[in-house]
């Protein structure tokens, strides 16, 4: 079972890891990274995204507030819960945007702790 914690813990994780890539990309003159391309590659193919039930955790273990974030952004991008709705499917791109948003948000908070 995830946990609103694990939740927490594993987005700040790969937000970290994500800074720290980064970093070697830049150190290494890599012009082609792209922090964005990389939080969604990241987040697509984690199992707490692909797998159905892992999914359906992720979204119990997720605040009211993330919930909400999810939905407005998943309606703002056109995905539709109606006609041939498909209960997996919605809990998975709920999970997708509930992680996304985490770790987007993570990886802002850790850049502006450490530029304060």
């Amino acid at each position: 079972m995830i946990t609103e914690r694990a939740l927490h813990n594993e987005c700040l994780g790969l937000a970290q890891d994500l800074i720290l890539e980064a970093r070697q990309a830049a150190t290494e003159g890599d012009h082609s990274f792209s922090m964005s391309d990389r939080v969604h590659e990241t987040v697509d193919g984690h199992q707490w995204v692909i797998y159905n039930g892992k999914a359906q955790s992720v979204c119990m273990a997720a605040t009211f507030n993330e919930i909400s974030d999810a939905e407005e952004a998943l309606i703002d991008m056109g995905f539709q819960t109606e006609g041939d709705f498909n209960f997996w499917a919605s809990q998975t791109a709920m999970a997708f945007q509930i992680m996304h948003n985490k770790i987007t948000e993570a990886i802002f908070d850790i850049n502006e702790e450490v530029w304060s």
